[in-house]
């Protein structure tokens, strides 16, 4: 991925956590997984934080991703 990629996909999730309540749930339908807002991060499977890993910069991941 290059940059303005990884700056697009931040943009877009950081916009699903500002929409979502604490404890909301949103729908990775690509991946078929469902992540949920947990104290300002979004809690997941191992299958989505790999892929998180992949699409997002090391610092934005690490604030905003946990395994469940």
């Amino acid at each position: 991925m290059n940059a303005k990629e990884i700056k697009e996909n931040e943009l877009y999730f950081s916009r699903v956590l500002d929409t979502l309540a604490e404890g909301g749930v949103f729908g990775w339908k690509d991946l078929g997984e469902i992540l949920v807002k947990t104290d300002g991060k979004f809690q997941c499977s191992i299958k989505a934080y790999n892929k998180a890993q992949q699409i997002l910069s090391k610092n934005y991941f690490d604030k905003y991703f946990s395994l469940k």
